[in-house]
């Protein structure tokens, strides 16, 4: 009987419309990872593709993530923080289909391994004074220069023309603006090595940070450099005689202004015109001005975020993996950064605010068993904040919903849209109910974290296009 069952499970993936070119992974038994090339880092969109066949199939799916009480109700539970469909009222009670990123494709490389690949770039230019061929002795020659979780070798045979054209702009653009210095007495260290002077720093960091306003702040909203410049003459420093946060971020511009310390953000570079942002080096936070929002550019019912205005510049405010609304800063290149639900509402306590942003694992059963109530609810908010809403009535808004791109009801878009909608609602309404100068604080400090570019942010360079 199993055995039938996995097939027909089978067969409903093959028919998926729009899936392409995937394969199959056994988490466990009853555990599937979906793996399609197509859609690396687009989780969500898979879950989406799939539940529409398996909807076709009318095998009744349902989306769920971990701890919701799925085992419970499907006989076994989503691993993926991104959610699977499970099959509470079908045959195919007991089985998961999860989206896993296919690490066949992209390059083939893990973050990690895209930031290492790039070190090694830096590491052979700058000992050969950026006369090389980069050659496969050249790489190992700079091993003991890397100090990362992987060594070249181990992913060389993945990496593809994208990358290595994004490496060779990156190293030409180093050259070309001076940004390192050349020779011999360095390290290129990775912020994930879990080894070296980097990771030392960052340990410093975390200890610091629990004695400040911002316990909560992550590493990389301290400092995203990706990989560092470490000159071999300050990586005996005693770190432990920083005692703040300020006095470590002090220390670091001092070393960054000597060119012996330079954390470097990383993008992938796709043309030849790279330019250098240089970040936090000058004190002081650049205060920004609340200019509005809108619940969706062209429709309210024809997409699933929010977008914030400020400077002249936008947040997009949705959920990017299907569950937990984040805001990212939209700009030209590479995005500008992002800050999550759970951040924005210490933000919004912070100023006083009585509504915050519902955890998306309370949404889902609301969603799933009391959907009326939940869009009736997702209504009244949506009258308050969309001038375009303002005399409609709670059917008109249903059927609006029912008609959208997103349906039909109960279905995995429509479960995505919802969700995403309704915690970006909650997000513009608490925000909405703020005081004129509140507003243009918060919407400093989100930006500003978003950004990585806080009061207690430290100083690093971002290369990108």
């Amino acid at each position: 009987m199993a055995s039938v069952t996995l097939n027909k499970i089978l067969k409903i993936i093959e028919s998926a419309k729009d899936l392409g070119p995937y394969s199959i992974e056994y988490e466990t038994q009853k555990r599937i990872n979906v793996k399609a090339s197509k859609f690396v880092g687009k989780r969500s969109e898979v879950l989406s593709i799939l539940n529409i066949a398996f909807n076709k199939a009318r095998t009744k799916p349902e989306l769920a993530f971990p701890q919701d009480g799925s085992k419970a109700r499907a006989g076994i539970a989503v691993s993926s923080q991104n959610g699977g469909i499970i099959f509470p009222q079908s045959d195919l009670k007991g089985y998961a289909i999860q989206a896993k990123d296919d690490k066949a494709v992209g390059g083939g490389l893990s973050t990690d391994e895209q930031e290492t690949l790039q070190a090694y770039y830096i590491a052979v230019a700058l000992t050969t004074k950026f006369n090389s061929t980069y050659s496969p002795e050249e790489f190992k020659s700079v091993e003991r220069l890397v100090i990362s979780q992987k060594k070249h070798s181990q992913f060389k045979d993945k990496v593809n023309n994208d990358w290595t054209l994004s490496s060779q702009r990156l190293v030409k653009h180093i050259q070309k603006e001076k940004l390192l210095p050349t020779g011999s007495g360095f390290t290129i260290q990775s912020n994930n090595a879990k080894k070296g002077f980097v990771d030392e720093v960052y340990k410093r960091f975390l200890k610091l940070i629990k004695e400040t306003k911002m316990a909560f702040m992550d590493k990389d909203k301290w400092n995203p450099g990706d990989i560092w410049y470490i000159d071999d003459s300050i990586k005996s420093v005693d770190l432990d005689q920083y005692t703040s946060v300020v006095s470590l971020n002090k220390f670091l511009v001092e070393n960054y202004e000597k060119k012996k310390i330079i954390p470097i953000s990383l993008k992938q570079l796709v043309t030849d015109n790279v330019k250098t942002f240089e970040k936090n080096y000058e004190p002081g936070l650049k205060k920004l001005k609340f200019e509005g929002f809108n619940m969706g550019k062209q429709s309210f019912f024809k997409s699933i975020d929010a977008n914030l205005f400020f400077n002249g510049s936008i947040a997009e405010c949705r959920t990017f993996t299907g569950t937990s609304l984040s805001s990212e800063i939209k700009g030209e290149g590479a995005k500008g950064g992002k800050i999550a639900a759970s951040i924005i509402n210490l933000y919004l306590k912070k100023y006083n605010s009585k509504k915050f942003i519902t955890d998306h694992k309370k949404l889902g059963p609301m969603i799933r068993e009391h959907r009326t109530e939940f869009i009736k609810k997702l209504c009244i908010m949506a009258k308050k904040l969309d001038p375009r809403l303002k005399n409609s009535t709670v059917i008109e808004f249903m059927k609006s919903i029912d008609e959208s791109k997103y349906a039909p009801a109960g279905s995995q878009p429509e479960f995505n849209y919802l969700n995403s909608k309704y915690q970006a609602a909650e997000m513009m309404d608490a925000i909405d109910d703020l005081s004129k100068k509140n507003k243009d604080d918060i919407v400093t400090d989100m930006m500003s974290y978003a950004g990585s570019v806080t009061e207690l942010s430290s100083v690093h360079i971002v290369i990108r296009n």
